[in-house]
């Protein structure tokens, strides 16, 4: 009798505890998607005022036609990248959110690979503005040698997003902008050449996109070498450190002997 009664008193207070469980990993849940939504729709936002800002420059000093050749040339990007397979980033994504295996560097290489498809091709477009204007050539023939290695690191972002560090990649992304408008910025300030302006944008993206693809590499090095340490020896054995990620494991006797 006495059991029962506890039992009917612990039911509403085990109840009472279901409920703010689940209602503190809701919570959790909804502040973390406040807070990748926010982090995802600032960095659109602020990407999308620099690209705007540096429109604006371009066209205050440029004349009407170089402003049309250079929209031309990023649009050919743009549609050339298509070669580049970017719906490869969402299948890492998907990989790293679900199963948690990370299949960042292999994207990137396969990237670059398919990618080199699209650099002859890039050459015979531009053969044809050969002799209608050879400036828009030689920006043509440059933009197909940078081709593979502009679009292939720019898969880097799936590592963070994979994850949900929106903010991780938000911040990059952001930094990335800044620096690639501000160098644009600077080049019509100081009457480049568009196919300088180019040049300058082409490099710039370029280098900070394999910065940060050889960051989140140095960070994969790291998590699999840290799942290799916490793997513990067999009780009956020693483990003598040889280097700071490798182990080798010898028996008492052998210890003993030495």
């Amino acid at each position: 009798c006495c059991f029962k009664r506890f039992y009917k008193m612990w039911l509403p207070i085990r109840f009472m505890f279901q409920l703010l469980l689940k209602k503190k990993l809701l919570n959790q849940s909804l502040t973390s998607v406040l807070s990748n939504g926010f982090w995802l729709s600032f960095r659109y936002a602020i990407i999308s005022f620099v690209g705007f800002f540096v429109s604006v420059i371009f066209a205050r000093q440029y004349p009407a036609e170089s402003y049309g050749e250079f929209q031309l040339i990023i649009s050919t990007m743009a549609l050339f990248s298509v070669f580049s397979l970017p719906g490869l980033n969402m299948l890492g994504i998907r990989s790293i959110a679900s199963s948690g295996i990370d299949y960042t560097q292999k994207i990137v290489r396969i990237s670059f690979l398919s990618s080199l498809i699209a650099v002859p091709l890039l050459v015979v477009y531009g053969l044809y503005f050969l002799n209608v204007k050879e400036n828009t050539y030689l920006i043509i023939g440059l933009m197909s040698l940078c081709f593979p290695f502009l679009y292939a690191p720019n898969s880097w972002y799936v590592f963070y997003e994979g994850r949900s560090q929106f903010k991780l990649s938000g911040l990059r992304l952001i930094l990335l902008s800044f620096i690639s408008g501000m160098s644009l910025v600077s080049g019509i300030l100081l009457n480049f050449s568009v196919l300088e302006l180019l040049s300058l944008f082409l490099f710039s993206n370029i280098i900070i996109y394999w910065l940060f693809f050889f960051e989140i590499r140095r960070k994969s090095i790291k998590i699999f070498f840290f799942f290799l340490m916490i793997r513990r020896p067999p009780r009956s054995t020693l483990a003598v450190t040889l280097f700071p990620y490798t182990t080798l494991f010898r028996s008492n006797n052998s210890t003993d002997s030495l």
